[in-house]
Order: C-alpha cells, then structure tokens, then sequence
C-alpha cells in the first residue's frame, strides 16, 4: 500500500528539477521536512542515474538539516562527495552544497568554520543567477557576522539580499530578510525600528503558514520586551515560542526561549535561583545536540548568576569550561563577556593581578569589535536605504537623528578612553573601583510600588482565568469515556492521564459499533492535538466530535478511512471563518473485534503516532508506525494505511502522546526517550494494567526531578 501511494506521488508530480527529485518535495521541504525526508529516502535507492542520485542525497542532506541533524546532514553530503567526484557539480550547486555544510557547521556551534566555508565558495557568487540561492548565501552570510559581534557588516549584506529579493517578489525570503534586519536593530538598542520590522516579518509568516519560523519570532519579540523591562509580556512571548517550538520539535528553539527566559528571571525579576533552572535546561539540550556555541553562551550566562550569588569559584570553574567552547566557536562577544565576569569573579577572591589580566582582556577585545562594528556605520546604511524610500523632510529627520546618535557615542567614547587613561597608569586599588563600576553592567532598579500593583491585578486576573479553565476542564470531561464504560466495552484497559495545565489537548476517545457481519467492534484512540491548555482543549473536542461522526453517522470502519474523512471534517472546521487555522492532531486509532474461534483481530491506522504490542508469548515490544503526517491540513499526498494483526487474550497494546518520551529530567537533564519508554513497557508488562500505570506515574514523577512538564502526557495499556 505504502509504496503504491509514493509512486502515485511521484508520477503525479510532472515538474522535475534539472537533475531528477521532484521539485514538488523542494518546495514542500521547509513546511513538511519530515514527510520529505521519509519519501527522499525511500526512493533513493530506486534511482540509476548518478545525477538523479546525487541530486537526492543533496535532498536528503537539506532535510535533515532542516530538522536539526546536522551528523546525518553531513554523512549524506559525504555520499554526494563520493558519488561526483568525477563529475563536479553546477557552479550553482556548488553553492548550495557550501551553504548547507556552513549551516551544518554554524548548527553544531562552530561559527568559525561555518564562516571558512562560505569564504572559501565567495568567488561562486557572481558566477550563480539563482537569485534564491544568491539570496540565501547573503542571509546566512549576514547572520554568521552578526553571531560574531559584526553587527555593520551583518546589515549591509542584508540590504543587498533586500535588493535581490524584492526585485523578484518572493515574499519568504523577504519575510527572512526583514526578520534578520530586525535582530540588528534589536541588538543595536533601536527597538522601535526592530519592532516595526519584527510586526512586518510576522504578518508576512501567518499569511504565508511558516509555522516554524512564527515560533522563532515569537522568541524575538520575547528579548525586545525584556530588554525594554517589560518582563511579562517577555515571558508570554517567551513561552508561546516553546510551545510552537515543541509541537514542531524543534528542540533548539526550546533552548533558545528557556535561556531567555532565564535571562529574565535574572536580569528583570531578581531570582538567580530560577534563572539557573532555566539555564540548567538550556545547557542540557546543547550538550544532547553538542553545540558548542550553545554551550558557551549558556555557560557565561551562568557566569552572571554566580557572581551575582557571589560564588566567585563557581564563576571560575564555569568560565574555564566555557572558554574551551568560547575558543572553539569563535563567538568573539561571547569571549569578550566571559573575560568581563572571570576578572570579577578574581577581583571578588582577592586576586588581582588576574582579576587584571582579564580585564585587559576584555578591553582589548571590546576594542576591537566596536572597530568591527562601527555602530555610526550601521546607521549610515540604514540612512542610505531609507532616503531612496522617504521624503526629503523625512530624511532630514533622520540625518539629524544620526547626527544626535553620534554626538552622544563620540562622548560615551570619550568618557570611556578617559577611564581605560586611568586603568593603564593607576595602582590595584584603582582598578579595583573601576571592576566596582563595571559591575553596574544593567540598570535593573524597578519601582517597587509599580510591581505591588501590577501583582494585584495579576492576581485577580489569574483568579479569573483559573475559573474559566476550570470550566473548559468540566466541558472538556464530557469528551472523555468514563472508566464503567471502558470496563465494559475492553477487557482490561487502565489510561495515565496527566495534563500540562488544567485542561489539555491529549484525549482518549472509544466508541463501539456493529459491523455489517453483526458482529461488534470497538474503536480505541489516543490522540495529541495542536497545542496545550486551553488552545489544545479547544481542538480536542473539535477532532473529537469528528471522530464520533465519522463512526457512528457515517458507519466507516477502516481505522485509514476513518482519519481521511476526520481529517476532512476538521479542515473543514477550521477553514468556516475568514482566516485559515492549521490546527489538528497526532493520533494512534485501533479497531479490536473478537472472533468466534477466540482469536482477537485488530486493525491499527496512525498519524504520526505508533501502535506498541507486546504478545505474551515473547513478552517484547513490537511496533507499527503510524502514517507520517498529521489530521488536519498537510501539503503532501500521503493516505493513511490500516494494519492488521491477529492477537489471543493476553496479549497487550500500548497507545501513547509524545509526551512521556519528550519529558526532560535523569541525572543529565535529557529527554526519557522511546528506547527507555520501551524497556519500561516490557518491564511493566506482567502487572496488572492498573498497576503498570501507577509505576509508570512514580517512573515519570522520578525522572523529571525538579523539571517542569513540558506537555501533556497520556498512555493507555490495553490487556485484549
């Protein structure tokens, strides 16, 4: 059936790139990488034609960079290595291939040679008339200068991209663009600039489905806030980029918005206790993906926390560590600010003639990247653009502005060559000041009268909200079969049902029906909607209302039919008003009808989701896969399939959400995982259900610590 679906995609897609794959799956790489990646690799290896190999792997390599696995990334374009080495690619895709492996390298945290390999391949620039890949060899190349302090250059090269892709209207790539000129801004202290940007990236995302890409915004949008000290509109900013973040499992991203929100706790809301906790999380996920950029940030910023605690050898033992990272990377920003706090943390021993070696190290290099970065030069730029776009009086405005800006940076200067004057020929004693005032690092003073306010009227607010959930939870109940009607309709059945927040967007769904012959049939499901909280809750009675029309006033009865015509129910759903929601689920959906000779036949049909059985005869775990993609809107044909399997009493089922293996905790604070999930099943096996489900509850509890949960969790054990 599987391979019967991807030929008909394949020969039902009549446009081809020049060397073979189909150009529908480029297209469809950045939203569906998954599904692309699934069907790349299953027709790989039915090609004959060296070029069309090639041109695969290449394929196979941008996708799994695309989800975040640069090793395999990087193993296929090895293949593709091998495969052309006597036939060398276009000049064009030599270019590609040099801005993925700089993607590669720059996802591991190695900014270093990330910047190598675009630098060896500049010369193909001119040579390439793709304006897409002259594009995105510009964005990249703008983003590693600005990840190394070169703040200026960073935004020239994207106005030049600007050029190019506005003089081909492609609205992704300039939606990219705008995003990234906005993080320039953002870093500069322009934020009434990056927001403007920021608002236009994002409108361009939502009418565009970037899906991903809304996520990372969101992130952004969470850093401008905080840096403008308006922490709790940061922290729903910051948290609705996890959210997205998780649901596409896009784990880097869940690291990025938990370091920020350490940041906050520490930099906005005074507790370095919770800020380590985040940091904790944030440092575990980059030492699971062995990012060494990741690692070295991370670590510096748990730098700010020692010293702040004043434990100034836990800031050097810290600051050891990073350095190695910090070196590795090349992130010359991240060194210079490691340098700051490590001669703090030795002025705070007492040592001060290494408190002042790192002090000059960190001058020297502070120096040096404000020479790099030229933030006049910055706004020079941006003038230039500007002025072809804006009228003479505007633009007068804006030389003036420039004018004032540099007036004021020209006596920030001043002012600090003074003191650096003071540093080269004073004793100790005066350096020791001059590390006293450097600890002034951020204006963190707050109105404490304005907090008590504010925390009044969250408080009555969330006093609201929680009796609203509450409600949601009560209407949400009513979708759940209850524990008389599962213990009449299965044999044994016990369900783990844990929610994130009070409602959830996991639910488990059973009905029974009678089949044509007579006989009966119940349906089982355990299904993961879009979202958690309330959103998810939202979506959970939708698919489930579809679920119960599909079976019971349709009468289908293949597990596959049954999701293609939910899936069309819940699309149709969410296209009824004016905007288009992309909401939907995962679900694992099973038929169980027991026979005549006492045999039990089960029909299993996925998405996304998988079906594990255990058969008593070998007490191990089996598994079907459910179909790669989700209910609800998909850009890919890919048609669900039924399985069927024969059982005799005794043998079990176990149906689940991701969230159970996704939940971070262990003595390395990394993800519980399907291998450990599985070992934990097999070990549980001969219990009772109501008892595996006790011990898997102690398990999870166990394994998250001091961990937050990180999504709803839900598992059923079903004894036939």
């Amino acid at each position: 059936m599987k391979a019967t679906i991807l030929y008909f995609l394949f020969f039902s897609l009549f446009s081809y790139s020049q060397d073979g794959a189909p150009l529908k799956l480029y297209n469809a790489i950045d939203s569906y990488p998954d599904s692309v990646l699934t069907i790349a690799l299953s027709e790989v290896d039915k090609q004959k034609a060296p070029e069309t190999i090639a041109d695969y792997y290449y394929l196979i390599a941008l996708a799994y960079n695309q989800i975040n696995d640069w090793e395999n990334s990087f193993s296929f374009l090895e293949k593709l290595d091998s495969l052309v080495d006597n036939q060398p690619p276009t000049t064009q895709r030599q270019l590609e291939l040099a801005i993925l492996r700089s993607k590669n390298y720059y996802g591991l945290g190695r900014l270093i040679l990330a910047d190598q390999v675009l630098s060896e391949n500049q010369s193909l620039f001119k040579a390439v008339d793709d304006y897409k890949v002259k594009a995105k060899y510009l964005l990249h190349k703008g983003w590693l200068a600005r990840e190394q302090g070169k703040h200026g250059s960073a935004l020239e090269t994207y106005l030049e991209a600007q050029r190019i892709i506005e003089a081909n209207n492609d609205d992704r790539l300039l939606a990219e663009c705008f995003s990234k000129i906005a993080v320039v801004y953002h870093v500069i202290g322009d934020y009434n600039t990056a927001e403007q940007y920021y608002d236009k990236t994002l409108k361009m995302y939502q009418r565009l489905g970037m899906i991903q890409a809304e996520a990372r915004l969101y992130n952004n949008y969470g850093l401008l806030y905080q840096y403008q000290n308006i922490p709790t509109k940061a922290a729903l900013y910051f948290e609705k980029s996890i959210e997205m973040c998780t649901e596409n499992n896009n784990i880097r991203g869940v690291a990025i918005a938990n370091e920020n929100i350490g940041m906050l706790w520490f930099e906005n809301l005074d507790n370095n206790a919770m800020a380590l906790r985040q940091y904790e999380k944030s440092l575990a996920i980059w030492r699971e993906t062995n990012d060494i950029y990741g690692q070295a940030q991370t670590l510096v910023n748990i730098m700010y926390v020692h010293n702040d605690n004043k434990d100034f050898k836990k800031t050097i033992i810290t600051g050891n560590e990073a350095l190695i990272y910090t070196l590795e990377s090349g992130a010359k920003d991240v060194e210079r600010d490691l340098y700051k706090e490590l001669s703090i943390a030795y002025e705070g021993l007492k040592q001060s003639s290494e408190a002042f070696s790192y002090y000059k190290k960190h001058t020297q290099l502070k120096d040096s990247l404000k020479s790099l970065n030229e933030f006049d030069e910055i706004k020079t730029i941006s003038l230039r653009l500007e002025l072809e776009k804006k009228n003479l009086q505007d633009s007068l405005t804006m030389v003036l502005q420039y004018e004032q800006g540099v007036a004021a940076t020209d006596a920030t200067i001043k002012q600090q060559r003074f003191w650096t004057g003071l540093m080269s020929v004073g004793s100790v004693g005066l350096a020791t000041i001059v590390f006293l005032l450097f600890r002034n690092r951020k204006q963190r003073q707050k109105s404490a009268e304005a907090i008590e306010v504010t925390n009044k009227k969250l408080t009555s607010k969330n006093a609201e909200i929680i009796d609203s959930i509450n409600y949601a939870k009560h209407i949400q109940s009513t979708i759940l079969p209850s524990v008389e009607e599962i213990n009449s309709l299965l044999n044994e059945c016990s369900i783990l049902y844990l929610p994130k927040d009070i409602v959830a967007g996991d639910f488990y769904w059973l009905t029974e029906t009678k089949t044509s012959e007579g006989n009966s049939k119940v349906f089982f499901a355990v299904a993961d909607c879009t979202g958690h909280g309330v959103p998810g809750a939202m979506v959970s009675i939708v698919c489930s209302a579809a679920l119960n029309k599909a079976v019971n006033e349709l009468n289908l009865f293949s597990p596959a039919e049954i999701l293609e015509e939910v899936t069309n129910i819940v699309v149709d759903a969410f296209e009824k008003g004016k905007n288009t929601v992309n909401d939907g689920m995962d679900i694992s959906l099973i038929s169980i009808e027991k026979r005549k000779d006492n045999t039990i036949i089960v029909e299993f049909s996925g998405a996304n989701n998988p079906l594990w059985f255990i058969r008593q005869s070998n007490g191990l775990i089996e598994e079907k896969k459910g179909t790669k993609r989700p209910v609800g809107r998909y850009g890919l044909p890919l048609n669900f399939e039924t399985s069927t399997f024969t059982f005799v009493p005794g043998d079990s089922l176990y149906l689940f959400s991701d969230g159970f293996p996704d939940q971070f905790g262990g003595p390395k604070n990394k993800k519980f995982k399907y291998q450990t999930l599985k070992v934990l099943f097999e070990e549980l096996n001969p219990l009772p259900t109501d008892l595996q489900i006790i011990k898997m509850e102690e398990t999870l509890i166990q394994w998250s610590g001091i961990n937050e949960q990180i999504d709803d969790v839900c598992v059923a054990v079903i004894k036939l």
